[in-house]
């Protein structure tokens, strides 16, 4: 018998894999912004996660990195901000949505079919 309660593995799989697919589906809307860029300026070059943001909504990127400097930082390991999230932010953001939606994806997958499949004893 299944249920269709929260906590049933095919309706958290089912979860997973629709995040994964909208994590999915921004990583192509943005490699397809960028190619057509491209193309106009002629070579190219895929916009960094940071750059995005910053074109989008500056403001909360410099809210952000206050926030994790100021609150976060103190409390984790030193020059996260430096070390962890500025790289992240300097990636393509289709890789930074992609790698992301593709795990979350392949995981609900997993999740939905019940987990990893016993084995033989």
């Amino acid at each position: 018998m299944t249920s269709a309660t929260p906590h049933h593995p095919a309706r958290k799989g089912r979860t997973l894999r629709i995040l994964g697919a909208g994590f999915l589906m921004i990583a192509l809307l943005t490699l397809v912004i960028d190619v057509v860029i491209s193309g106009q300026e002629g070579a190219l070059r895929l916009r960094a996660l940071g750059e995005w943001w910053y074109a989008i909504d500056k403001n909360s990127l410099n809210l952000f990195q206050v926030l994790v400097q100021r609150y976060i930082e103190p409390y984790t390991v030193s020059g996260i901000w430096f070390e962890v999230i500025q790289p992240v932010l300097l990636w393509p953001a289709a890789v930074d949505f992609a790698v992301p939606g593709a795990l979350l994806f392949l995981w609900g997958r997993q999740k939905a079919r019940g987990g990893v499949q016993g084995r033989a004893s």
